[in-house]
């Protein structure tokens, strides 16, 4: 049977598709995101989620994606309509903003200029957006814009190269893990940490959450030794697809796929497909051969539970489980 997950909030708002009707067309759970809420505020949505859920006969898991100390798209308002070709300027939350400026959180506190320097590329909203970095100066860096896109707060962001280090688990996302009790909320609700590298960052999450079902995001190339470690030690392993595409050379990406899908069936670890999926729905309204391609290749290496997220999710969600669903009916 196949599972699938939607990335169900953004910016601290409510998604506009109704759970139910998601439910009736093959939703399996939905993906909540620890930004924009303290801790308080996360845990009611949660609790009244389940509350819904419960209310309207719905088995839905939730998966509570921590993402990590990393670098974060500011307080844009309303959004911004970025063009292909102009200049823009990342800089401070705090600073007074010009029209072409685009505020940060956690990037230019962590920004070596020795490491990072003009020519680079920023990628955003995984791959989404990409700004190509033109000077690099102490309070805010230039970017020329190489594709169009309408930038939202929040959105998450790296430098191709995977030059920006990432903490799996941010001091916003200790408080959370903190406020989660067992008896509560252990049974649907599973927690997901960004950036898993290494098998000591499952073993300190566990530590701060026990009883809770560990899912471990891949989003970065891992030696296979460390890799099989990360795998035996969680509940289930997801596959960021897009931070892992934007960090590492694409020659690389469909070899480490591979091992990953290898270890997840040999021991015997459910694996989550996220980021690229049917991803031409946004461009087209229908998938794309390659698209059907990609998907049946997964299926066929028995990966049987897939994160539906960016476009897709907000546009295109009822179409994308129907793709799903039809086939499952084949298998």
């Amino acid at each position: 049977m196949i599972k699938t997950y939607l990335t169900y909030s953004r910016d601290a708002g409510d998604f506009k598709f109704d759970l139910v009707a998601l439910s009736q067309n093959g939703l399996s759970g939905i993906r909540l995101i620890n930004k924009g809420k303290t801790a308080e505020e996360f845990t009611d949505r949660i609790a009244e989620i389940l509350a819904y859920g419960k209310k309207n006969n719905l088995e839905l898991e939730i998966l509570v994606d921590l993402p990590g100390e990393k670098a974060l798209i500011g307080n844009v308002g309303k959004g911004i309509q970025i063009e292909k070709g102009e200049v823009y300027q990342l800089c401070s939350e705090n600073q007074e903003e010009k029209s072409s400026d685009i505020p940060t959180t956690g990037f230019l506190s962590q920004l070596d200029p020795e490491i990072v320097r003009a020519g680079d590329v920023i990628s955003i909203a995984d791959g989404e957006l990409d700004m190509k970095i033109l000077e690099v100066m102490k309070t805010s860096v230039n970017c020329e814009a190489l594709n169009s896109f309408f930038l939202t707060s929040n959105r998450s962001f790296t430098i191709k190269g995977n030059k920006l280090p990432v903490q799996p688990v941010s001091n916003h996302d200790k408080i959370l893990l903190e406020s989660l009790q067992p008896a509560a909320f252990s049974g649907p609700v599973k927690i997901l940490v960004s950036f898993i590298s290494d098998v000591s960052h499952v073993e300190y999450v566990r530590q701060l959450v026990p009883g809770f079902h560990i899912v471990s995001k891949v989003e970065t190339l891992i030696p296979s030794e460390k890799l099989e470690e990360i795998i035996r030690a969680s509940d289930s392993i997801m596959l960021g697809r897009g931070d892992l595409t934007s960090t590492s050379k694409m020659s690389e990406v469909f070899p480490f796929q591979k091992e990953v899908i290898r270890l997840c069936n040999s021991y015997q670890k459910e694996l989550i497909l996220a980021t690229g999926l049917f991803g031409d729905l946004k461009n087209s309204g229908k998938p794309s051969i390659s698209d059907m391609m990609d998907f049946g290749f997964l299926r066929n290496q028995d990966v049987s539970a897939f994160l539906i997220a960016g476009s897709n999710a907000n546009q295109y969600p009822f179409e994308t489980l129907d793709l799903i669903t039809n086939f499952e009916n084949l298998d």
